[in-house]
């Protein structure tokens, strides 16, 4: 998976350094002026997962031997050659940064102009989940208030959504009747999935949208859904991977957490854990990656946008249909009033 949590330094003429720091903004960096620089806010960038760009300073240089320089020029300064990382200022700026970056694996976000100010959920015509509850596609499972059904970019089998049949930005705007369906949903998805694969160790986690949808970015789907897929990873493990500091909550705690955008983790003793700085850093699609990771997955097979695994979709809907009419007699009569066929 790629890296962030890079030093950046740039060297070139004070002015056109600070017109290239003028010029970077992505989610996944922060930018630090001379009167900036130390080390306390270098390692407090590291923290929330960013990467730290920065002038040319001795500090820095000693601190960190895995820096990154980037020689800054003009069109009446193109001999440095000694350097492979190099930012013309006369060029797009922002797009030769992010080339680097991308060399050196590096995850820096979505450039901020990519982002939105704020964004309400939208007309539901507009957006995919809808679109697929209104055409029924692939379900699996139907309560009053919620849809089932195997998601796209699924490089393993018995991945699942949760997905509200309203359409909202997070689980944290639902009402707390509508919580305690979900919970029920989950638990009923669960042993279907055992039911199907003979498994107990699935991961559930959502990546929630802030009420505001402020940072977000503008292709992003921002109708709520929560994932669960096969894996044996458990939170801590994720938490000392991530380096994120997780507080464990009660599901019915989680519209406290409705103003920011979170990660939220379920445990397999059924406690949850979040994630809501506002400074953090989480890449898109970051859990996913991590479970490629776990799996063996090459490359970014883990982004769904390039790699829809749509044969892993039509499997996963037909084993758990095949497991379903095979077992009908034995699931629980409430299970079956939800099950779509």
């Amino acid at each position: 998976m790629k890296q962030t949590r890079k030093l950046f330094i740039l060297k070139g003429a004070y002015n056109e350094v600070e017109a290239v720091l003028e010029q970077i903004q992505f989610k996944g960096v922060t930018t630090l002026y001379n009167e900036d620089i130390c080390l306390q806010k270098i390692l407090q960038t590291f923290k929330n997962n960013k990467s730290v760009v920065c002038p040319e300073h001795i500090v820095t240089d000693i601190i960190f031997k895995d820096a990154i320089p980037i020689v800054v020029y003009s069109k009446n300064k193109r001999n440095y050659n000694m350097n492979k990382n190099k930012i013309d200022i006369d060029q797009d700026i922002a797009e030769q940064f992010s080339k680097i970056a991308e060399s050196m694996n590096c995850d820096i976000g979505d450039h901020i102009q990519n982002t939105s100010g704020s964004q309400v959920p939208g007309e539901m015509q507009d957006c995919v989940f809808c679109k697929k509850a209104i055409h029924k596609q692939k379900l699996i499972y139907a309560s009053e208030n919620f849809y089932v059904f195997p998601t796209v970019g699924q490089f393993i089998k018995g991945y699942l959504l949760i997905v509200p049949k309203d359409h909202i930005m997070s689980y944290a705007q639902l009402n707390p009747e509508n919580q305690q369906e979900f919970l029920t949903v989950l638990e009923d998805v669960l042993y279907i999935l055992k039911l199907t694969y003979n498994a107990n160790d699935y991961l559930v986690w959502e990546n929630g949208t802030s009420q505001s949808g402020k940072g977000k970015a503008k292709d992003s789907i921002v109708h709520a859904h929560t994932h669960i897929a096969p894996s044996k990873l458990t939170i801590d493990e994720i938490e000392r991977k991530s380096k994120f500091d997780f507080e464990e909550i009660s599901y019915t705690e989680l519209p406290l957490y409705s103003e920011h955008s979170y990660l939220l983790l379920r445990k397999s003793n059924k406690t949850w854990k979040i994630n809501n700085n506002p400074n953090l850093y989480i890449p898109r699609q970051y859990i996913r990656q991590i479970l490629a990771e776990e799996n063996g997955i090459d490359g970014e097979q883990w982004n769904w946008r390039k790699y829809p695994f749509n044969d892993l979709v039509d499997e996963t809907n037909m084993d758990i249909k095949r497991a379903i009419t095979e077992n009908w007699n034995d699931i629980p009569d409430r299970i079956r009033r939800s099950i779509v066929l």
